[in-house]
């Protein structure tokens, strides 16, 4: 195990904390009576320092109601989703303010208690402070909760997304591995007596697994706490990710697991779930896993969660379960699936970076530690043939994935699948030839679009001659045939508020002048229909049937790039910011829904027949890929895709243009910021912001990654809804001018005013 002091050097300095004070004033808070007779209880446990401000540290706890239940009350304790970087413990999974989802409501009648507890996210304090946090809060419940009546031998913990994320590190690794030492509330581990997990990744999921593959290093050491010191920070640790788990920390001494995941969510693949679960049961470890109709919100019926939480935090003693040596074991995986069994070997038989583990206290999948261990002394001639085994049943299904992804024309994910191809079959050579021979196409297409970007610039300067080479060694394309055709016909829109117009090798293009240093350029999308594919299928509310094509009647312009911080300053000089001049071309963000409307007004009255608007979800698909011509933007080599759009060193977004435009001559709109559009979510509920001075009727959906996404969400399909109120790092506009009648009212079905 790390040690403290060097896995947790990173975090905030420490801040001192007066127990005494804190615990009195917790013990004076009066409760709030909520409907149905819950008692509400918002304490402060600390105190903690972040990279801005002091935090104060809360968990809001409710209790049954006293005349129907008196105590002492069982507590399962809640963290909050966000991954990491958003999310907050007073919302519930919906982000719905004051409101208990159904299962809480239930546990609750059923005489538990529940707690939700508050954390520093990532940009507030690092890692491990989601998990130090909670444990943090517990700790203090456990020393103190008898004030409240809650019974303090054990505790379940429960949590959602990257919050069921951090409950299962809770259950699973060793509490010592969190200690940073300058937390109040200190002392022996808390006894977890159970975990739930809603929506949560396991470290094999690929959601969690690109975080590593894609070099976000504050998760790393989330992976070496999973895999332990041999997870060091090179390439073949950061491919083993990909393969499978190895799990250190499987033990006989881990707790009840129940997990739950949406039949939508993680793209219906949960093999990683049935795998976590296998593990488990194969230890005799109670273990469930419930698919669920619904995607990443997705909680399923509430008596499965009260009956969990009352068979393991009843009455009865409890004793903390020991870790005990197991023999090799045999567990079945992926049931019909070339990995076959896996065999768990303890770790007498293990070598780990030449160090030996202390014997039986960890056990490992042998087939995945064998791959990456660089000897395979005192393995049998079983484990290594299942190691084999499993890499070609991996490399089998990421071929496949990547054929799949050809057929669909989305390179840049052809090309990521294809990599694992050759990583994982070096004596392969038909399959080898297949990755090979995806990655050629995929660097063609990118090279492609590099291409045009050159060829338009050297148009723009008068020097036809000079795109006509560049564009040489893709002569033989259609679609290069097609905008050379497009350009020499010369015909294209002719808006009345344009200050200047023309076509290029993209297609017709328009620019409005806010100043002499700031323009905004413009594309025009004619109209189109286009069938969506069955992974971008979306509703808008589960009694909805699913929109399956994109079709927009009238035509509109659509800006090359998100709005940058000059382009707003233009027209809102009043703000309160300065901008320094080196930022002028990164994306605005930070920018709430409403900020925005009134920014677009503006805009709209600086010329005649300007109408400027954000676009609606088809429009913002139909513009993305280029009339469903590309589902990829800037390029299909993934670092240009992903780490292109983010500064390690500095993460945050790049300029607008970092990257080359897609075939429509559009930057960015997967990879940048995620973009508002004026869409509604019609699950959200009604209600009137402070000022009075708009009425929400839903909350608005946005569309396209940021630089904060993981390299798998940087597909069209990734979408979501935001409250009006919202100003994320992550989170800018990309205006659109023009469209049918219907533009005029483009914010009737978001807001009214």
């Amino acid at each position: 195990m790390i040690g403290a002091a060097e896995a947790h050097s990173h975090l905030p300095p420490p801040r001192e904390n007066d127990e005494a004070a804190l615990l009195a004033a917790a013990q004076a808070v009066e409760p709030e009576i909520l409907e149905g007779g819950y008692r509400q209880y918002d304490i402060t446990t600390a105190v903690l320092n972040t990279w801005d401000e002091p935090m104060e540290m809360q968990l809001r706890l409710w209790l049954p109601p006293a005349d129907r239940h008196d105590g002492p009350y069982p507590v399962t304790a809640y963290v909050h989703g966000g991954g990491f970087m958003g999310g907050n413990h007073t919302e519930n999974l919906h982000n719905e303010r004051r409101s208990f989802t159904p299962s809480w409501r239930a546990t609750l009648d059923a005489g538990i208690a529940v707690a939700s507890l508050s954390y520093r996210r990532a940009r507030e304090g690092g890692w491990p402070a989601p998990v130090s946090d909670t444990l943090m809060h517990l700790r203090f419940l456990r020393d103190h909760g008898a004030h409240w009546h809650l019974s303090t031998e054990r505790f379940g913990v429960h949590g959602h997304s990257a919050g069921a994320r951090a409950a299962s590190l809770l259950g699973m690794v060793p509490q010592d591995a969190f200690h940073t030492g300058e937390l109040p509330w200190q002392g022996d581990p808390v006894p977890i007596a159970a975990v739930w997990m809603w929506a949560g990744a396991t470290l094999t999921s690929p959601e969690f697994t690109h975080f590593v593959e894609f070099g976000k290093p504050r998760h790393w050491s989330v992976i070496r706490l999973h895999h332990g010191e041999h997870a060091a920070f090179t390439d073949s640790s950061r491919h083993s990710m990909r393969i499978r788990n190895n799990w250190p920390h499987i033990s006989t001494a881990l707790p009840p697991l129940y997990m739950v995941r949406g039949d939508r969510d993680y793209e219906g693949d949960h093999s990683d779930a049935e795998e976590t679960v296998a593990l488990w049961q194969a230890l005799g470890v109670e273990a469930t896993l419930a698919v669920v109709p619904g995607g990443h919100s997705a909680t399923g019926p509430s008596e499965p969660f009260v009956a969990f939480w009352q068979r393991h935090l009843s009455e009865q003693p409890f004793a903390a379960p020991q870790r005990q040596h197991l023999p090799a074991a045999q567990v079945a995986l992926d049931q019909g699936h070339p990995y076959g069994a896996l065999e768990i070997l303890t770790a007498a038989h293990t070598r780990n970076d030449g160090r030996e583990l202390p014997p039986g206290r960890w056990l490992y999948t042998a087939a995945q530690t064998m791959y990456w261990l660089p000897e395979h002394e005192g393995w049998s001639d079983q484990a290594v043939a299942l190691a084999k085994a499993a890499r070609r049943g991996l490399a089998e299904r990421e071929a496949a994935a990547a054929q799949v992804f050809v057929d669909r024309g989305e390179w840049f994910r052809a090309a990521e699948a294809a990599r694992m191809v050759e990583i994982l079959v070096g004596d392969d050579e038909d399959m080898q030839a297949l990755a090979r021979s995806i990655s050629a196409a995929s660097a063609q297409e990118n090279a492609l679009f590099k291409a045009l970007y050159a060829a338009n610039q050297q148009l723009h300067d008068g020097d036809r001659k000079a795109a006509e080479s560049t564009l040489q060694a893709f002569a033989d394309d259609a679609r290069i045939a097609a905008a050379w055709a497009h350009l020499d016909a010369g015909e294209y829109p002719q808006p009345a508020w344009a200050d200047a117009n023309g076509i290029d090798l993209y297609g017709p293009w328009a620019r409005i002048q806010l100043d002499e240093a700031t323009p905004i350029r413009l594309r025009w999308v004619a109209p189109a229909t286009w069938e969506l594919p069955e992974h971008l299928h979306y509703r808008n509310h589960t009694d909805d049937p699913y929109t399956t094509a994109a079709a927009v009647e009238h035509g509109f312009w659509i800006a090359e790039t998100a709005t940058t911080q000059a382009q707003w300053r233009a027209l809102r000089s009043a703000d309160d910011y300065e901008l320094a001049a080196e930022r002028r071309d990164l994306p605005q963000v930070r920018t709430n829904y409403l900020d925005i409307v009134d920014w677009l007004d503006a805009l709209s009255g600086t010329h005649d027949e300007l109408l400027a608007r954000l676009p609606t979800e088809e429009e913002w698909l139909i513009a993305a890929s280029a009339g469903g011509r590309c589902d990829f933007m800037a390029g299909t080599d993934l670092h240009a895709v992903h780490a292109g759009n983010v500064d390690p060193e500095n993460p945050g977004p790049l300029p607008v243009t970092s990257t080359v435009p897609c075939i429509s001559g559009l930057y960015g709109m997967l990879g940048g910021v995620m973009e508002w559009t004026a869409s509604p979510d019609r699950r959200s509920a009604r209600f009137t912001d402070d000022d009075g001075n708009f009425r929400i009727i839903a909350y608005p959906m946005t569309r396209g990654g940021a630089w904060s996404s993981m390299p798998h969400q940087l597909g069209l399909e990734l979408r979501s809804w935001q409250r009006h109120a919202n100003h994320q790092e992550d989170l800018g506009h990309r205006l659109v001018i023009g469209g049918g009648p219907e533009a005029a009212d483009w914010r009737k079905a978001v807001i009214q005013r």
